[in-house]
């Protein structure tokens, strides 16, 4: 018979115990609600699936029926040691390996805002600079992957009711949705590739899984990453950018590398500007192009009219074949589009979409969707760089909810 000190005991370690256990999990993650259903976008994910790896097995059971790289989940599970977290929702499942975090006074502002999102479910992060778990980690990056996936539907000016009339599920016109693994170290990463994917890029790689029809990635921690997550935010979301243009598009022939490029590192700087992910050689040497708010360097070459002609690069097909110079210039090009000519943006998407032309001939799409050829629509945006991009007059980045409002982004420009 237990006395009343030793429930007292109990008591006071179920109390200290409970915010740190993984939340209520369901067998594929959030299950949207009758309200839920009818809305634009899926649900961001409070309840995923969480499961832990233990010495032994996971805890709970992986969900069942799911595959990640056209493998069966279990068969990938038993990749990762103890202390490995499985994250689900119906749209993303990730696999992180990674340890915990602890927020920071650098620690970016949309990060905290997604912690705080999810310390609906973990008080103990409500802290201001709290101690992220594992699971808390795991947690974070899947709510930031649904945020930004989001926020980039409504930059398409797409909805949940456009996918499901496409493949009958929100999945962004993939039909297995989106799946990532996060590692610790560029070694654990490669042992995980020598086994799944057959590649060994040490600073990561996006992944195709034809049978499932699914999009993902697995990545290594980015230098200087391993304790907090900025960083490993920062990389992620360039990733995740990349599958989510070419799921829209659907064919990565049609996804012109200046667009994904330049996409990609827009949404990467909404997040902050500490840490700029490269890609395959992308843009060379980072040069004068690496950490930082690239927009007054862009405005420098633009005046000492040191940056490529846009028709002339227009047609590379590898992040290999371009420089430095074209990843600040496509980052200029997004940031352009999006603030001035929003439905130009979407309309070239969707003609992208449904030209079943090869990559190299963008022209008459671009000319269609813009109202101008690209040659004109350069020296505009020169001339628009030369206006914006000064030191005192250099334009705010947008915040989630003017993304969400359809309209061109034209936010106030900062005081000098």
């Amino acid at each position: 018979m237990k006395t009343p000190r030793t429930l007292a005991a109990l008591a006071l370690l179920l109390v200290w115990w409970a915010p740190c256990a993984p939340i209520p999990s369901q067998d594929d993650g959030d299950k949207p609600d009758a309200d839920a259903a009818d809305a634009e976008f899926p649900p961001l994910p409070l309840k995923p699936h969480i499961s832990i790896r233990g010495r032994h097995s996971w805890k709970p059971a992986l969900p069942q029926g799911r595959t990640f790289l056209d493998q069966p989940l279990d068969v990938v599970g038993d990749a990762f040691s103890a202390k490995g977290v499985y994250v689900g929702t119906p749209d993303i499942q990730l696999f992180y390996a990674g340890g915990s975090m602890k927020l920071g006074p650098k620690t970016y502002d949309r990060v905290r805002e997604s912690v705080q999102a999810i310390a609906e479910v973990y008080p103990q992060l409500k802290r201001r600079y709290p101690v992220l778990k594992r699971q808390h980690v795991a947690h974070l990056v899947m709510y930031h992957m649904h945020r930004v996936m989001q926020e980039t539907w409504r930059v398409f000016g797409t909805n949940k009711r456009v996918y499901n009339a496409y493949y009958g599920g929100p999945r962004m016109r993939m039909k297995g949705g989106f799946e990532g693994a996060l590692f610790k170290s560029v070694n654990d990463h490669l042992r995980f590739c020598d086994r799944f994917t057959g590649n060994r890029f040490e600073d990561g790689e996006r992944t195709r899984s034809p049978n499932s029809d699914t999009l993902g990635f697995v990545l290594p921690t980015p230098p200087g990453g391993s304790k907090e997550p900025s960083r490993m935010i920062n990389n992620v979301v360039n990733t995740m950018t990349q599958n989510y243009i070419m799921a829209e598009i659907t064919n990565s022939y049609r996804v012109p590398i200046w667009l994904v490029m330049g996409f990609a590192h827009w949404f990467e700087a909404r997040e902050g500007t500490d840490y700029h992910t490269y890609w395959f050689d992308e843009g060379g040497p980072p040069e004068d192009f690496a950490t930082g708010d690239w927009r007054s360097k862009i405005r420098q070459r633009v005046l000492a009219r040191d940056v490529p002609q846009f028709e002339e690069f227009m047609a590379y097909q590898t992040f290999g074949e371009c420089k430095s110079v074209h990843r600040g210039v496509s980052y200029g090009l997004i940031d352009y589009m999006l603030r001035e000519h929003l439905e130009g943006f979407r309309a070239f998407v969707a003609l992208r979409r449904d030209d079943p032309r090869s990559n190299t001939e963008q022209r008459d799409d671009f000319k269609k969707a813009f109202g101008m050829s690209p040659t004109v629509f350069y020296e505009k945006w020169k001339m628009w760089v030369r206006e914006n991009y000064s030191k005192t007059a250099i334009l705010a980045m947008p915040k989630a909810e003017e993304l969400f409002t359809g309209q061109p982004v034209k936010e106030k420009k900062k005081k000098p």
